[in-house]
């Protein structure tokens, strides 16, 4: 044989660089397949990503990211509940709105009330916190509605939030909306299948003149009028954040009424309390002391007449309207259907016929703009009995100005 002349050291040495030969390509194949193995038990298989990735928008404008749930698996997945929180720089960007994603949560509204994760009773939570620029939102799906299956690659969208870009950004800069935590459970033995997040950049352009001139603030004598709408008992939801809602205000003394049209309104934390009382401010009273009947007129609301309401001569000052009870509340049902989104003074088919043809698309903006009457951002049958209170009813106003 070949080995029979070599020397004792060079014959152990080719037996082991056969040995080496022979068992360490099987070594290496081992080692990788256990590291595959690894990788695949260690990598969590649920991806949060925003979508659209990259967007360019001047000052002013307004746009809506989505935030995708992603299964980057080759196997199927379920979920219950999903959470996640976004980041982004207030100098140069405000949320205007908050909407669940209808493929993951389904046609639910998001509660303004913080997330709490062990609370399967919200069914969708979002809440903006203007203090850290952040935005937490979360869907849970109850049992009776099953387990949400994203199948190998599939993404469904969790949520959407609307960001208006501010007057105080930046031309030619960018800024990132952040995906800071998410989190996926499984649905069976709650293992986190959180994985990574994909964020969007956003590109300040050069075009636009900024955000529209609003018109100048109001000066002069004011008058704080505080009211409650009918069986509504909490702050507008978050649809509402950035909107503005246009009212009309008449104080008559003395059959001489001063009108006050349109009186805007931007629902905020400082202007509507936790448990639903409105301030309305009406600019340019003309200070003169007596008592009033004042009428309020809503968006999608009639007119409500207070009567007799002590009024004096001071610069500023405030009419709580509340303590005179549920009958003295703003009702909903007028809707602004009419020419150029007019409201008629009277409750009727027409509202009906709105109203309802509005469970075809229950949160649209438009069906949430002229008949959400319990400001909650989705029409659902408590709209619907809202209008029944009023049906047939015209709005109050025996007085002309």
């Amino acid at each position: 044989m070949l080995t029979e002349n070599l020397p004792k050291g060079k014959l152990i040495n080719l037996s082991v660089l056969l040995f080496l030969a022979l068992v360490l390509p099987a070594a290496v194949l081992l080692v990788q397949q256990v590291q595959i193995i690894n990788k695949n038990a260690t990598v969590n298989p649920i991806k949060a990503v925003l979508s659209p990735a990259t967007i360019t928008k001047n000052k002013g404008d307004s746009f809506t990211l989505t935030v995708n749930l992603t299964n980057i698996s080759t196997s199927d997945k379920g979920l219950r509940v999903a959470t996640t929180k976004l980041q982004f720089d207030p100098n140069v960007l405000e949320v205007q709105g908050t909407k669940t994603g209808t493929a993951y949560c389904g046609p639910k509204n998001f509660t303004a009330t913080p997330c709490d994760a062990t609370n399967f009773s919200q069914e969708a939570c979002a809440r903006v916190y203007d203090s850290d620029a952040r935005v937490e939102l979360s869907c849970f799906r109850r049992s009776a509605d099953g387990i949400l299956t994203l199948t190998a690659s599939q993404s469904k969208a969790l949520a959407s939030v609307t960001f208006v870009v501010k007057n105080t950004a930046t031309v030619g800069a960018t800024t990132t909306v952040t995906i800071t935590d998410l989190i996926a459970p499984d649905a069976v033995d709650s293992t986190d299948l959180s994985d990574g997040k994909e964020n969007t950049v956003i590109t300040i352009g050069t075009g636009g003149t900024g955000t529209p001139t609003l018109t100048p603030t109001p000066t002069g004598p004011s008058v704080d009028l505080k009211f409650m709408f009918r069986d509504v008992t909490v702050r507008p939801a978050s649809c509402y954040r950035g909107t503005t809602l246009n009212f009309k205000v008449k104080m008559v003394k003395d059959g001489v009424a001063q009108t006050f049209n349109p009186v805007a309104l931007a629902p905020t934390d400082a202007n509507i309390t936790a448990d639903g009382i409105w301030t309305l401010r009406v600019y340019g009273f003309n200070k003169a002391a007596g008592n009033y009947n004042i009428y309020i007129k809503g968006p999608k609301q009639l007119q409500k007449k207070f009567p007799n309401k002590a009024l004096t001569a001071a610069e500023s000052q405030t009419v709580d309207l509340t303590p005179m009870g549920a009958k003295y509340y703003l009702e909903g049902g007028d809707l602004p259907i009419g020419d150029n989104g007019a409201q008629d003074g009277v409750v009727n088919s027409i509202d009906a016929n709105s109203l309802v043809n509005c469970f075809a698309d229950p949160e649209s903006a438009a069906c949430v703009a002229k008949a959400d009457l319990n400001f909650d951002c989705i029409i659902t049958s408590g709209d619907v009995n809202l209008m029944n209170n009023t049906i047939f009813t015209r709005w109050e106003d025996d007085e002309q100005p």
